[in-house]
């Protein structure tokens, strides 16, 4: 039950920052035109409450999975209307009907971004504390359905991206940088794997992602 409501939280939360940008004039700006287009923004940091709370929410998400893939990452992060998605390629299938292995999808890694020209006090991306897949490695995913008439998977309304790197990743802790807020300058942690703020939550990620991987192994 406590999982469920603070999930709650989090939706209203994002629901009320796109409320706020609803009465602000739609700035387009062609973010795959840019070199590195994700050091423009900020990204939510989880705390160790939060981190707590997300294991259970895991479990939940990777029980009930529709999809349970190992993927690799064949193109850099791509910028749609108000989210983005990386091109994966289907490396070997855990779980999941009508998907094919060596069959290229799309994956939704953000789900709200908040552009600074729009009226925000920043440019932020919801990236639920992943970060983006890098092109050539491979991917632990959870997916929880196809989106209707495309070709995109996503892993539905969820805390933390149910994303893992196979490989092993130097984490470091993500502490807030901005005043009054949970939250981090992107390009700070860009090598990271996951946004977290303390040295013992990533600790905690880091042995909850090898059980994981243990289970569903690539080789």
């Amino acid at each position: 039950m406590k999982i469920r409501n603070v999930l709650i939280i989090y939706i209203v939360f994002v629901a009320m920052l796109l409320f706020k940008g609803l009465d602000k004039k739609r700035v387009y700006r062609d973010l795959n035109s840019e070199k590195n287009p994700l050091d423009m923004f900020t990204v939510a940091v989880l705390n160790d409450e939060l981190n707590e709370i997300s294991f259970e929410w895991l479990d939940e998400r990777i029980d009930n999975a529709k999809y349970i893939l190992a993927v690799e990452c064949l193109e850099k992060t791509n910028f749609t209307a108000n989210c983005a998605t990386q091109k994966v390629e289907v490396k070997k299938i855990f779980k999941g009907k009508n998907i094919k292995k060596g069959e290229k999808i799309d994956v939704l890694t953000i789900s709200c971004i908040f552009m600074k020209e729009e009226g925000f006090e920043r440019s932020a991306l919801n990236k639920s504390y992943i970060n983006e897949f890098k092109i050539g490695k491979k991917y632990l995913l959870f997916l929880d359905e196809k989106i209707k008439n495309t070709n995109i998977y996503n892993t539905g309304e969820c805390l933390l991206l149910p994303m893992f790197a196979y490989d092993d990743i130097k984490n470091k802790p993500c502490k807030a940088t901005i005043e009054g807020e949970l939250s981090v300058y992107y390009k700070d942690f860009s090598d990271n794997e996951f946004f977290i703020e303390t040295e013992e939550g990533l600790r905690k990620m880091e042995e909850y992602k090898k059980k994981i991987i243990s289970k569903y192994p690539y080789e």
